[in-house]
């Protein structure tokens, strides 16, 4: 019997910002959306013989500084919550930093912004197919800047899908992946293949 290492890249942010569609999975369900994850690929990789196991999940995400004492700890507890739901995770931190203006043009308006941590998601992708610590790879985000590192990965041999709402999916990765899973009903496990 063959079996296929299944490794999650969660950007956590992404997940955080689908919460307008209730999508976002609460803390603890977390665990249950990685489960549906791996549980909707035997459709898609139909092959007789296969068996999938979990190898690991890896969440992307970025901490509050602690000057802002009410969101570092609003953020630590998340992150304990998902550790305490989730097996075999690693977490990846990257940094967040202000800007000032935004996207309306109001140049006294301050931002907050990710540093890093898409660029720690999109090596990783890349960096662990090349080690062969994966045989399939799944990616939920809707962030067309990682088309490339799916792309690599595919080169490197690799099955690699995304999972995200349809209607947030950018067309250049979505057809840049294998496969893809719509999380819009994901406590209902739906799937479809590319």
């Amino acid at each position: 019997m063959q079996g296929k290492r299944v490794d999650i890249f969660l950007d956590d942010e992404h997940l955080r910002n689908l919460a307008d569609e209730g999508v976002r999975p609460s803390d603890k369900e977390y665990s249950l959306l990685v489960s549906h994850l791996v549980y909707l690929l035997p459709p898609v990789f139909p092959h007789t013989g296969i068996t999938l196991s979990l190898n690991r999940v890896h969440l992307y995400t970025a901490i509050p500084s602690a000057s802002e004492a009410e969101k570092h700890k609003e953020m630590i507890s998340h992150l304990d919550a998902i550790k305490r739901s989730v097996g075999f995770l690693d977490v990846n931190y990257g940094r967040l930093v202000q800007r000032r203006g935004s996207v309306s043009g109001n140049p006294r308006e301050v931002r907050v912004e990710q540093k890093r941590v898409d660029v720690q998601l999109a090596v990783d992708l890349v960096l662990l197919a090349a080690r062969d610590s994966y045989d399939i790879g799944i990616l939920v985000s809707g962030d067309q800047d990682f088309t490339d590192a799916v792309l690599a990965a595919k080169d490197l041999g690799k099955a690699v899908g995304i999972a995200t709402l349809d209607s947030t999916q950018p067309s250049d990765l979505r057809w840049a992946a294998d496969f893809f899973i719509d999380l819009k009903d994901w406590r209902n496990a739906s799937y479809r293949t590319i």
